[in-house]
Formats: C-alpha cells, sequence, structure tokens
C-alpha cells in the first residue's frame, strides 16, 4: 500500500459502503466531510466490518512507541511478492470517529473520462457517488436531512464508524463500469414475485421527467483522497476517539502512504441485479421515505428481464450535503 510519490502527501483509499457527508455553512463548503461506515442489519444484508488497514512498514511508531498507541485488531501478510511490503495491520473502527489536524480545501469529484471513454460510454451515464438528495428529487420529495445521531460513531447506531475529511482532494472511481437505472423497492419486489411465479419480470425504472428515458449512472464504488501535509512533514498523525469524544489512540503513518478504509461484508451470497443494501443508506436520514418508495439502483442489463448478473452488490457508495 505505499505510494511511490515524491508529494508530501497520504491517500486515504474508501471501498465498501460509505456514505459522504458533506458539511455545509450557508451553502458555502465547509470543507469537512465526515465519511460514514453505516450499520447495517446484519439479519438481512450481513454484517458490514469497518476496518482500517496499513503497510507495516508505512507506520511509524516513534522512539518509545509514543507515536502509535492505539493497537491494531489484526496482522496479516498478503499475497505481495516482497515480503517486506506484504504486512499489514488492521484496526476495528467500529465505534471511533478517526481525524487528523490539518484544514484546507476539501472537495469530492466523478474521475473524468477520456474522448474514447466518453463516446464508449455516452449511453451509460455520468460516473458519479450516487446523491440522495438528487435521488429524492426525481421523486419530487423534499431534500433530505440527516437523522441527529448520524455524526456519532455507535456500534449499536446507524453510524458504526466516521472518517473526518478536513483536507484533500477526494477522486470518484467506477471500478467495475456497470451502468444502473433506479426502480422503487417495491417495484423490485413486484418484479421478483413475478419471476418466481413465471410472469413477467421486466421492471419499471425511474424517468427523468426533462427527457423521459430512464435515469442512468456509472455509479462510484471507490473513492481516494490526496491530503497534503504540512510544509516539510513526514508523517501524518490520525487521532482515534470514542463516541463521548473520549481519545482513545492514535496511528502516525509515513508520508507517501495509502491508508484503506473498507466496510464490507464477507459473506458470500449468489449475486443480484438490485443492490438492496443501498436501502440502508436511508436508516441515516431524518426524513426517510416508506420503504416501498426507497430507490434502488439496478443493472441495465437486467431491466428487461434479463438473467442475474454480479455487479453492484457490495460497493456502491452515496453522498448529501448538510448544513452545519
Amino acid at each position: 500500500m505505499t505510494k511511490v510519490s515524491n508529494e508530501a502527501n497520504v491517500t486515504f483509499r474508501f471501498y465498501g459502503r460509505f456514505f459522504y457527508a458533506e458539511a455545509m455553512r450557508n451553502s458555502t463548503p465547509a470543507n469537512r466531510i465526515s465519511v460514514i461506515a453505516p450499520n447495517f442489519d446484519a439479519a438481512q444484508f450481513g454484517k458490514h466490518q469497518a476496518l482500517m488497514t496499513v503497510e507495516r512498514k508505512q507506520v511509524s511508531f516513534g522512539t518509545a512507541g509514543e507515536a502509535t498507541t492505539l493497537p491494531p485488531k489484526f496482522r496479516n501478510v498478503s499475497d505481495v511478492a516482497d515480503i517486506t511490503k506484504a504486512e499489514y495491520y488492521i484496526w476495528d473502527l467500529s465505534g471511533l470517529r478517526v481525524s487528523y489536524a490539518l484544514e484546507g480545501p476539501v472537495s469530492l469529484k466523478p474521475q473524468p473520462r477520456t474522448k474514447a471513454e466518453e463516446k464508449k460510454h455516452e449511453a451509460t451515464g455520468d460516473r458519479k457517488v450516487l446523491d440522495v438528495a438528487e435521488l429524492e428529487g426525481l421523486m419530487n420529495r423534499p431534500k433530505p436531512t440527516l437523522v441527529a445521531t448520524a455524526l456519532t460513531p455507535d456500534p449499536t447506531g446507524v453510524s458504526n464508524a466516521i472518517i473526518e475529511v478536513t483536507s484533500g482532494e477526494g477522486i470518484a472511481k467506477s471500478v467495475l463500469e456497470n451502468s444502473i437505472e433506479l426502480a422503487t423497492y417495491g417495484e423490485i419486489k413486484r418484479a421478483n414475485e413475478a419471476r418466481v411465479s413465471g410472469g413477467s419480470a421486466a421492471i419499471q425504472t425511474v424517468q427523468d421527467p426533462q427527457t423521459s428515458q430512464p435515469v442512468r449512472a456509472v455509479p462510484a464504488d471507490l473513492v481516494e483522497f490526496e491530503v497534503p501535509l504540512k510544509a516539510g512533514a513526514t508523517a501524518l498523525r490520525l487521532k482515534f476517539q470514542d463516541r463521548t469524544g473520549k481519545d482513545v489512540g492514535i496511528v502516525t503513518v509515513k508520508a507517501g502512504t495509502t491508508v484503506a478504509f473498507s466496510n464490507l461484508c464477507s459473506e458470500i451470497r449468489r449475486p443480484e441485479f438490485q443492490d438492496m443494501e443501498f436501502t440502508q443508506y436511508y436508516g441515516l436520514l431524518s426524513t426517510a421515505p416508506p420503504k416501498p418508495e426507497v430507490l434502488v439502483p439496478v443493472e441495465v442489463a437486467v431491466t428487461g428481464g434479463g438473467a442475474l448478473s454480479e455487479g453492484a452488490d457490495c460497493d456502491i457508495q452515496a453522498r448529501l450535503e448538510f448544513e452545519l
């Protein structure tokens, strides 16, 4: 996970289920994104685990262990050929807030396509982190707001862990260029029941009111923030606090490190064409619509009743601006 770069920066990599709560002040960006690892209904979707992974040799311990005091949950070895680069520390972030003492511009933008990519994917929709406010707007519902507890890390609450990004440019990427459309939970349930009974399984997806065409997008499932360090700095100290704000430890990483944050389920399940896990993001909202009306991403290839497909089951992310 070491970056080969002469720049003094650290990369934050987010892969899996994350919700980007973008702080605004009077409709102006407040240069803070609270990256939420939501808790999931384990009985329905399996347990999702919020973890932080760092290559061992990129961790700075200090002369007497003072630079890194929070012990990792695991220490493992990957299949990287160079064994000196294959050892990793893994921290369990459940109930924790991660922050760092840097302030600066914060942004989250989609990875641009080349001209060749634009032509190839012109019918698939834009690359983007799905904006919950935009989705609600498609259904003529008011702009949603965060539930009061969404910004509190709590293993038994709606947000299991939170990583505060207070400086850095984020690029949203689509690991799998799968185009999706959107359908309500109720419509997918109807189509599934029809499929089981041998009837028509075509799914009626949401249309853009301006074009009368299905809303399409290539959703982001990976976001990477480049966090610039202060001039002359050779490391970044990460602070960990519990839900009450009590300090529980620090981890210091060297410049050039990629700190990987993941929030994934380890269960092995059959591939599905609809991303029902996406519905769990609505649990972060104080104005969540009734369950049958919640929008769900559906792979374009099967909106006409095609075969089940792998794709956007465990990784699509979401975002929402909120006023401080």
